[in-house]
């Protein structure tokens, strides 16, 4: 609503997408330590720590849940009531043609088979990489889409949708090839 309501889509979902990826780092760094760390402790030890940590990490979310800045939400009006059903809500948003262009171009960003748990065995199994390192490769690249985030901010005020979709599949797709490049964890 808000970026609809300032006519700033692109750069709430810029915005939003840099915000998203600063916790992904966090964890995905404090989950490769984390899992370094544990490798040497005893199981109920390990399920300990890690049960402490999974609830200061919950109640962090939970008091930051109730947290609603003024300057954010007191400008903002309801477009569809304030008593509106959820049902409706869903209902709206099926029938919201733009929608499926949006989550076909999300399937398809999303759909790389050998990015995830193939990468890791191979990084893991072959080049011998500590969990520590994946977390940080991980983290590598989850951070490195904040400038791409960026650029997408400024470059959507001034550029149809249709052209940053085609460039920026053009700039993504060949993404991952130097990945069959490796040869030691320092390299990828």
């Amino acid at each position: 609503m808000i970026g609809r309501q300032h006519a700033m889509t692109g750069q709430i979902s810029a915005a939003w997408n840099v915000f998203l990826s600063i916790p992904t780092v966090a964890a995905l760094l404090a989950g490769g330590a984390l899992s370094g760390l544990l490798e040497d402790r005893g199981a109920d030890q390990a399920v300990r720590i890690l049960f402490l940590v999974g609830a200061a990490m919950m109640t962090i979310v939970a008091v930051y849940s109730m947290w609603r800045p003024k300057d954010v939400f007191d400008n903002v009006r309801p477009e569809y009531g304030e008593g509106s059903h959820p049902l409706a809500d869903l209902k709206r948003l099926v029938q919201h043609w733009p929608l499926y262009s949006a989550l076909l171009i999300w399937l398809l960003w999303n759909f790389a088979p050998g990015s995830t748990t193939p990468l890791q065995y191979h990084l893991q199994n072959t080049l011998h990489a500590s969990d520590a390192q994946w977390g940080l490769w991980n983290a590598i690249f989850a951070a490195s889409f904040i400038p791409t985030y960026v650029v997408y901010g400024v470059l959507c005020r001034r550029f149809a949708l249709k052209s940053l979709l085609l460039w920026g599949t053009v700039i993504a797709i060949p993404q991952m090839v130097p990945l069959l490049f490796i040869h030691s964890v320092t390299g990828a």
